[in-house]
Formats: structure tokens, C-alpha cells, sequence
């Protein structure tokens, strides 16, 4: 896997959601019939969406990192630089 490729990818997928959100911002902060079950609130939509959006883009690049981290303690091991 090349990880050098997946930043740059990762940091376009940060902008277009960015030109996205200020392109649209009034959708997103419309409230919004929101029925939680017993009741309903009017609540704007775009703002959680917005937020899973960005968790899901800070995980992808946590879990990756912590791959690459234990691969280079690998190397390190089989080239006889570990500790």
C-alpha cells in the first residue's frame, strides 16, 4: 500500500466536504423534524452528519498511522535496529 498516495487523497477529501459544507450551509443548518420515539424535535441535520463525516476521516487516518508505525518497528526488527 502506498501511503504517500493516501494523504493527498485523504486532504481532497477534507476539502470537498469543506467546499461543500460552505457551499450549502443554510441546508445544513435548516431545522429538521427530528423524532427521537416518544418525541419530536426540530433539529438541523447537516451539523451530525458534518461531525460522522470528519470522525470517519480521523479514524481512517489514526488506524493508518498505527499500521504504519508497527510495520517500521518490523523493519527495524528484521534489519537488526530494534531495540
Amino acid at each position: 500500500m502506498n501511503l504517500r498516495a493516501l494523504a493527498p487523497t485523504r486532504i481532497l477529501a477534507v476539502a470537498l466536504l469543506s467546499l461543500l459544507v460552505t457551499l450549502n450551509w443554510p441546508a445544513f443548518t435548516s431545522p429538521t423534524p427530528l423524532s427521537l420515539g416518544l418525541t419530536e424535535v426540530g433539529a438541523p441535520l447537516g451539523i451530525p452528519e458534518i461531525t460522522v463525516s470528519m470522525i470517519g476521516i480521523s479514524t481512517d487516518v489514526y488506524t493508518d498511522h498505527g499500521g504504519l508505525r508497527a510495520q517500521l518497528r518490523q523493519i527495524r526488527d528484521v534489519l537488526g535496529g530494534g531495540r
